[in-house]
């Protein structure tokens, strides 16, 4: 192993070995395992995540007091740390013990230890690991380093000189299961990492006894002497800081000049080598000494380490001009096969073909086979509509999210997941009663927030545009400006016909990126008052009423002493401007200006708003409220599939078959008076007036003001129009239980001709409102909330209204007898509903510390206001939307942040629970 002066230095400053070597709070702990998902397979002892969550008032305290004693003493008892292992096949037939991948199953009680420790060493990550590791590291991905190979592979493809370049794919045999426990441990002491912390991790991966499990019995057992459990929640962190080594190994020959890299222009930093855990590509000069250098930190790594080459899967190629003896001694050497025209490297293509479509048929063969081995006629609409969006979609987003996947192809992939939730198949096809196109909207406009392969596919290489635009810190931002950019405005530059497909489509995503960028103004000196959108809530880009002759080009000329000039901004802009930027609120201490993404509240760049971007639907402009009505409602997936189809004329009623066939009989089936249409059907018609008179609810439906499904939940809205004590939720959930009765019961009059006599429709639906109810009571009776603070504490009610230009607060103060002893408000020059909620916390905040109130409880009912006010960080802070908010969060202790929708208390349902400092 290296000395520490080599190419380890410690890096845990006095403040991390504190925070590593602390003992965990009942926070902490709670948080980890939080963290896990509940339904993840649980260890030798039989007890999921999910057992603790719901008996944490339980065994809280046992386990509580398990994890402090590790903390404290340092050791675990050896049931706490037992393992079995299952062997899940790498590939079809497996034959062979390398053709399985062995998966740890650890008991969720060790899982808590091996969490608190992962999640104490990921936040230092970023400053040990090299930017050329981006596996499990906070702000990178694996997108990263294919979107880095497949540039290099690129700009060696334009190499025709004899000099030449290689690459090289190293495949690590069985890295995880190889690595050694003192190697690790000894990382661990370069890098400064505290003894006591070192003697925790030893406790934790040092397994005395692993049981293999074989269809669900124990088939032996053995005990390991060195590797890393898959499973493990620590395995991933230490096995990126133990490929560290490998990783300096590199840089230290590059600084020895062993090693050149590959460098995208003259001026340009070399790229040597990506890393991806055990996934290693490797690039230098096509030199039997650069060959050398590589395979001599290969070595030295697998000696310290214990890990080993498989020479049968690692390959090399090299750029043309390269002479044939000479590729073939590099490859002799390397004991290395060239590498084939179809490799991939991380699952993506590094070489491209002619033929553009064949490059990305695997992800359609992919999406069939998944879609082909699911039983269409075994699940309901929401069933399918769920294994699309979760599992269809998802598997062509690891491709899309980092190439450009032509149109054919990405219309092929819709094609198979609409197919399949349609029904179809091979020679028969089932109506489809709405468009595609419409299914992929967001589901607050009238969609199932289905995804359009192609749509995604553009919102993320907007991802990559706006990464290129604010990013100058990552290696694939550093390689794209030596590239491309050469340090130029990255909205200015013009694509050139010799890039690569991938950088020219992620150019020609520059004009939906600007329609929700926006510059976040901090001293206005590198903002232009002509050429960048800088004003939100209005034009991006207001024109000045006077020119350029008048010596005002930057934002900071309206600017003096953190605060507008106001004359100066009236001066120079008309009325409806003016009041815009004056509303821009500076910061109190001056930063620099930086770009902020106005789809999203808190500025930052997201797929999700990228797509509406794509798609031009605007967020928080709904042109339908039943929509966030139904998707809202805290009723069965089952239910809301029903409400969708009723609400946007998808049921096959003789009214909607009409429309696309022009069919004869049009007559309603149950009574034979109107047009069958779903109002009629599910209300008007004279059998469905007896059923809902009939129920439990003894609801008349001849009101005279109700003509569509649109008045219908405007009036029912009412807690007046509903039966007494009944909430609104409950309504729509009885109501598409009623309408199931309906619904069946016309199918089998035309279907089946089957008549169900009413009395009979009747006791099922009853029965049917009565359990729904019952267990609506329970649920109510289990989250019972206080309707007053605890004692010795404060509420806090705070909201505002929204007017033009112009916003009002106010906020409620009550007692822990829950009587209100103070109100106030505030008029705000904020228009922007997340602005003026944050202002009104603001402001709410204020008053308690001006009447020296220490323990307080704030409501809002704004989630993202909340996040806002409690995001301590300064960098997160830093990307807030125009509001300043630093001083605030100083004013108190926030002890606890929560966010509690079915509170009794109206819309207040977000708390903040604060103390004074």
């Amino acid at each position: 192993m290296p000395s520490s002066d080599r190419i380890f230095k410690p890096c845990i400053s006095p403040q991390d070995s504190c925070d590593l070597t602390s003992i965990p709070l009942v926070e902490e702990i709670t948080a980890a395992l939080n963290e896990m998902g509940s339904d993840k397979a649980p260890g030798p002892d039989g007890l999921p995540p999910s057992f603790y969550s719901h008996h944490w008032d339980t065994v809280k305290e046992d386990v509580i007091e398990m994890v402090s004693y590790f903390f404290n003493h340092g050791s675990l008892p050896h049931f706490i740390n037992d393992t079995s292992f299952v062997l899940i096949p790498k590939k079809e037939g497996p034959m062979y013990t390398k053709d399985y991948r062995p998966i740890a199953l650890c008991n969720v009680s060790y899982k808590l230890i091996s969490k608190i420790l992962a999640n104490r060493m990921r936040s230092l990550l970023p400053r040990i690991v090299s930017p050329n590791q981006t596996a499990f590291v906070k702000g990178r991905s694996i997108t990263e380093n294919t979107m880095i190979a497949r540039e290099i592979v690129h700009s060696m493809k334009k190499k025709r000189g004899s000099r030449g370049f290689m690459m090289i794919k190293i495949d690590m045999e069985k890295a995880y299961d190889k690595l050694d426990w003192n190697f690790l441990i000894q990382v661990l002491s370069l890098l400064g990492f505290p003894t006591q912390f070192q003697n925790w991790i030893k406790a934790c991966i040092t397994v005395k006894e692993i049981k293999l499990l074989l269809n669900g019995s124990i088939m032996g057992k053995f005990k390991p002497t060195c590797g890393l459990r898959q499973g493990d929640p620590l395995s991933p962190t230490l096995f990126i800081l133990a490929a560290e080594t490998l990783s300096r190994l590199f840089f230290e020959m590059e600084n020895k000049n062993r090693i050149k890299g590959f460098r995208m222009g003259r001026q340009g930093d070399s790229v040597t080598h990506l890393m991806f855990a055990d996934d290693i590509i490797l690039f230098g000069q096509a030199t039997l000494k650069e060959a050398k250098a590589f395979m001599d930190c290969l070595n030295e790594y697998c000696n310290w380490s214990g890990q080993s080459i498989n020479l049968m899967k690692s390959t090399v190629t090299f750029t043309r001009g390269v002479p044939r003896p000479r590729t073939h001694a590099i490859s002799q050497f390397l004991s290395m096969k060239k590498m084939a025209p179809d490799a991939s490297y991380l699952g993506i293509p590094l070489f491209k073909s002619t033929k553009r479509t064949k490059d990305t048929e695997f992800i359609i063969d992919k999406v069939l086979k998944r879609v082909q081995g699911w039983k269409t006629r075994l699940l309901s609409s929401a069933g399918k509509t769920c294994l699309v969006k979760s599992v269809g979609s998802s598997i062509s987003n690891y491709v899309v999210a980092s190439d450009v996947l032509p149109l054919h192809n990405a219309r092929k992939i819709d094609k198979s997941l609409r197919d399949f939730w349609w029904g179809d198949m091979p020679g028969k096809r089932s109506m489809h009663t709405i468009a595609w196109d419409v299914l992929c909207r967001p589901k607050v406009c009238g969609g199932l927030g289905f995804r359009s392969t192609e749509s995604i596919n553009t919102a993320f290489l907007m991802k990559w545009a706006w990464k290129a635009l604010t990013d100058n810190t990552s290696l694939w931002s550093k390689v794209v400006n030596d590239k491309y950019i050469h340090n130029r405005d990255f909205m200015d530059i013009q694509a050139s016909s010799t890039d690569s497909t991938l950088w020219k489509a992620i150019l020609n995503t520059r004009n939906l990126l600007s329609k929700g960028m926006c510059r976040k103004i901090g001293d206005g000196k590198t903002t232009s008052i002509w050429f960048h959108p800088w004003v939100p809530n209005g034009i991006l880009q207001p024109q000045p009423r006077l020119d350029a002759t008048f010596g005002i080009s930057l934002v900071e000329n309206f600017i003096g002493h953190n605060q507008w000039n106001e004359d100066l901004v009236r001066r120079w802009f008309n009325h409806d401007d003016a009041k815009r930027i004056l509303n821009i609120t500076l910061p109190n201490i001056p930063s620099p200006d930086s770009w902020i993404w106005l789809p999203e509240h808190n500025g930052k760049f997201s797929i999700k708003s990228a797509y509406r971007v794509v798609k031009n639907v605007n967020a928080n402009v709904t042109n339908d409220a039943k929509w966030r009505i139904i998707w809202g409602a805290n009723i069965h997936s089952r239910l809301k599939m029903l409400w969708w189809r009723i609400l946007s004329n998808n049921l096959l009623t003789r009214s909607k078959l009409n429309s696309m066939f022009s069919i004869r009989d049009t007559e309603c089936p149950l009574c034979s008076s109107d047009v069958e249409d779903s109002f009629h059907l599910f209300w008007k018609c004279h059998y469905a007036r007896a059923l809902w008179f009939s129920c439990i609810w003894n609801l008349r439906t001849d009101r005279p003001g109700i003509l569509h499904w649109d008045a219908w939940l405007t009036w029912f809205k009412l807690d007046a129009n509903r039966p007494r004590g009944l909430n609104f939720n409950a309504f729509l959930e009885g109501a598409a239980i009623i309408f199931e009765k309906i619904w069946t019961e016309r199918n089998n009059r035309i279907h089946n001709a089957k008549d169900t006599p009413l009395n009979v429709v009747l006791f099922h639906t009853n029965r049917r409102l009565l359990e729904m109810l019952n267990l609506g009571n329970q649920e109510s009776s289990q989250n019972q909330y206080l309707l007053q603070p605890p004692p010795g504490w404060t509420f806090c009610n705070t909201d505002i209204a929204i007017g033009d230009n112009f916003s009002v607060g106010a906020a409620i103060f009550r007692n822990d007898q829950g009587r209100v002893f103070h109100a106030c408000t505030k008029r705000f020059s904020y228009s922007d509903a997340l602005a003026g909620e944050v202002a009104a916390l603001s402001w709410g905040a204020e008053s308690a510390k001006a009447m020296a109130i220490n323990n307080i409880i704030f409501l809002s009912d704004s989630a993202e206001a909340v996040k806002a006010v409690c995001c301590t960080k300064l960098r997160d802070r830093s990307t807030m939307l125009h509001h300043n908010i630093q001083d605030l969060v100083y004013l108190f202790w926030i002890q606890q942040t929560s966010w509690d929708s079915g509170r009794p208390l109206g819309s207040l349902g977000r708390t903040m629970v604060w103390r004074t400092r």
